[in-house]
């Protein structure tokens, strides 16, 4: 395939440089809450139907997952209002809430991250067909992988459980999800938090390169990690390891069945809010059922997602120029990469000596409701406010251009071997959880997830490399102790005796 012309990349480009602005510009001018949820909702739209068939992104692709999280996210309760299918009254912080300020913020990140997408897709000598990755089963099969990812898991366990016994000791399945993370401020809760961030990164290099049968028997061990955090009122944890999972499944060539994937949808959105309602409740009192009756609605768990918009409409009202961070909040995290191991920890020292200009979501729950805050409580935050937060308008801009660019580069290196699919999905995974949250949360995962993955591939090629036979004389190859080459001296019969040269 030729790669595409400048001026075809410049008419895609400039399309979407339209729509953004003339989507941003209609939306300030008509200044209307329900209209602005609809206009954000069709660009929202467009970039979908853009990315799938002219970039030919797969529904299951780096891009689309993040797009779908960041549109469920971020318009998943806007949206329906608008059009009249939803109506939030239980949501106490819509009621006189203004919504344009921040759905102008929307609308402009997707239009970015759809500039990016286009700007990757074109880089490259066959694109945009290019995002079309596929691989054979064999290249992304690594047993070595396996065995170093299952070490990891394993251990990753034996942490979390010894950190869950000094954290809640015995009686941690009676412990209520708000009274979780009390306990983790208040206790040693270092074990369970180096377990709680190795355990999925293990899980998702063993994934990588499993063989058809290995991953057959990794299925269930994530299906009861997946299904533990239910339990324990942990949703996102288990959401974001089922999706990245299906992901790594087809990556690999698995073919899953459209039904399948439509019931573990419906099954999702009706788990949200059931376990939302059900967690603060005693395990011993817990009534599923009962939950499941009340809060039976299609839309309400997309309802409950796309409350995170929250945080963008209040950074939106509480922001002005004079409080830009300017990048102060994303180099805060990189002093999180390295764990606590002082002997003299005292717990919830970290959390007194926090500096809530550098920390996005503390600052939203301080500002929000500091008795919340007090008791260790949290709302969650938005990667859309952050950029806002950071550097304004042109940090969203900024942002979401060089983020597109990136998600396509991930697609495209996805499939090259079974160490690159482990590399990008201990990354996609802390990715797709900062939709909804601070940059604190992918910094320290992401690091340690792709410090692992080096070492894995050290490993790997050592032991092939110890492995591998040691190669056979052949004609031509120096002899020991010789300088002299096989085939170098040319023999002659000379009346029976034999001379070299001739």
């Amino acid at each position: 395939m030729k790669r595409p012309s400048l001026n075809w990349v410049g008419i895609q480009a400039g399309l979407w440089v339209y729509v953004g602005l003339a989507a941003i510009t209609l939306t300030f001018l008509l200044n209307n809450d329900r209209i602005s949820a609809i206009i954000a909702g069709v660009v929202c739209g467009g970039v979908f139907a853009f990315s799938r068939y002219v970039l030919y992104l797969p529904v299951f692709s780096v891009p689309m997952l993040y797009l779908g999280m960041l549109a469920l996210f971020h318009l998943g309760l806007v949206v329906p209002w608008a059009l009249g299918i939803y109506d939030p009254w239980e949501v106490g912080w819509f009621r006189g809430a203004e919504l344009t300020s921040a759905l102008v913020l929307v609308i402009l990140a997707f239009t970015c991250l759809q500039l990016g997408l286009i700007l990757r897709a074109h880089s490259q000598l066959k694109a945009p067909r290019l995002l079309r990755t596929s691989a054979k089963q064999s290249v992304l099969v690594e047993r070595n992988l396996v065995g170093v990812g299952i070490v990891l898991l394993l251990g990753s366990v034996s942490l979390y459980l010894f950190g869950l016994l000094i954290v809640f000791g015995t009686d941690f399945v009676t412990t209520i999800y708000t009274d979780i993370y009390r306990l983790v401020q208040e206790t040693d809760s270092r074990w369970y938090g180096v377990g709680t961030i190795l355990m999925p990164i293990g899980v998702y290099v063993s994934a990588s390169g499993a063989s058809r049968k290995q991953m057959v028997m990794l299925l269930p061990l994530i299906g009861l990690w997946a299904l533990w955090n239910l339990l324990l009122g942990f949703r996102g944890r288990a959401l974001v390891v089922v999706v990245v999972l299906l992901f790594v499944l087809i990556k690999k060539g698995y073919r899953i069945p459209l039904g399948l994937l439509a019931a573990l949808l419906v099954s999702v959105l009706y788990l949200i809010p059931v376990v939302r309602s059900a967690r603060e409740e005693l395990p011993s009192r817990r009534d599923y059922v009962g939950s499941l009756r009340e809060e039976a609605h299609p839309l309400r768990g997309i309802a409950e997602m796309g409350g995170s918009i929250w945080p963008l409409v209040e950074t939106c009202r509480l922001m002005d120029a004079s409080q830009s961070r300017y990048g102060k909040t994303y180099l805060y995290t990189l002093r999180t990469i390295f764990p606590n191991i002082a002997l003299r920890y005292k717990p919830g020292e970290s959390r007194r000596k926090l500096d809530l200009e550098s920390s996005p979501a503390y600052w939203f729950v301080w500002m929000m409701n500091p008795g919340k805050f007090r008791r260790y409580g949290g709302y969650g935050f938005s990667t859309i406010a952050e950029a806002y937060l950071n550097f304004g308008y042109a940090g969203v801009v900024v942002f979401f251009l060089g983020l597109g660019f990136v998600l396509a580069w991930m697609e495209q290196v996805a499939t090259r071997s079974a160490f690159a699919l482990a590399g990008v999905t201990v990354v996609l995974a802390p990715l797709l959880w900062t939709v909804r949250n601070d940059f604190s949360v992918f910094t320290r995962a992401a690091v340690w997830g792709l410090a692992f993955v080096a070492i894995a591939w050290v490993y790997c090629k050592a032991v092939v490399r110890r492995d591998a036979p040691a190669p056979k004389p052949v004609q031509g190859s120096a002899l020991g102790g010789s300088k002299r080459q096989v085939g170098q001296v040319a023999t002659s019969r000379n009346g029976g005796e034999e001379t070299a040269g001739g």
